[in-house]
This record gives C-alpha cells, sequence and structure tokens, in this order.
C-alpha cells in the first residue's frame, strides 16, 4: 500500500471526477457499439467470429462488469467522507480495496482480449 487510508480516497476521488469526460464516455461507449456493428457487419465471413470475440469480450468483459461491478464500488467510495476516523477510514478501504481490485483485472484481461483479437482479425484478413 503506497497510500494511507485518507489519501488513498482522495486519491480516488479525484481520478473518479477526472475520468468523468467526454473524450472517455466516446472511447469507452464507442468501442462499445463500434464492435458489435463490426460484427454484424462481417456476419457470414470468415472474420465474423473474431470479431464476435471481440465484441463479446469488450461488451461483456468491460462495460458489464464496469458498469455492473465497479461503478457501484466507485459510488461507495465517491460518497467516503475522507474526514472520518481512521478506523473507518480503514474498514471502508477492506471493504471495497480488493473487491474493485479484483473487478479491475477482469476488465483489463477481457479487453487485453479485445483489442489482440480484433488486432489479429485485421491481420489475417487484411488484403
Amino acid at each position: 500500500r503506497l497510500l494511507g487510508d485518507r489519501e488513498y480516497f482522495m486519491a480516488f476521488q479525484q481520478m473518479n471526477r477526472a475520468i468523468q469526460n467526454p473524450v472517455f464516455f466516446l472511447v469507452f461507449f464507442g468501442a462499445m457499439v463500434l464492435l458489435p456493428v463490426c460484427a454484424w457487419r462481417y456476419y457470414n465471413t470468415p472474420i465474423f467470429s473474431m470479431v464476435a470475440v471481440a465484441a463479446g469480450s469488450y461488451v461483456l468483459g468491460v462495460i458489464a462488469v464496469t458498469i455492473f461491478g465497479n461503478v457501484p464500488i466507485n459510488n461507495t467510495i465517491e460518497a467516503a467522507d475522507i474526514n472520518a476516523s481512521a478506523a473507518s477510514l480503514k474498514q471502508l478501504r477492506t471493504t471495497v480495496e480488493a473487491s474493485w481490485n479484483r473487478l479491475n483485472t477482469i476488465r483489463t484481461c477481457y479487453s487485453v482480449l479485445s483489442i489482440v483479437t480484433i488486432v489479429l482479425a485485421c491481420i489475417k484478413y487484411s488484403k
């Protein structure tokens, strides 16, 4: 642990606020729309299965995990009173940190699977 509990929550709250911007939302949700559209576009072609895997990995492993896992934890962290007692902050951190990190690892793995699959599809089926 590089940060104390109070500093951890302060940093996390600042990151939560900074990430909520139009550029992030465009990239994050844009891929959620474009990958399934690409899969639909390439239906009944040899590239379809790879694009469908990339789309499914991103939508289920990144978007769904974020919305149903990380965002509720982010909201809990955002609501944290950084002026609470050290014991309260330690308890809250114990409650949220491991879950958030586990979910973030899942998102990272699926994101990597998605990008590697789409890149391999592009390489394999480029003309």
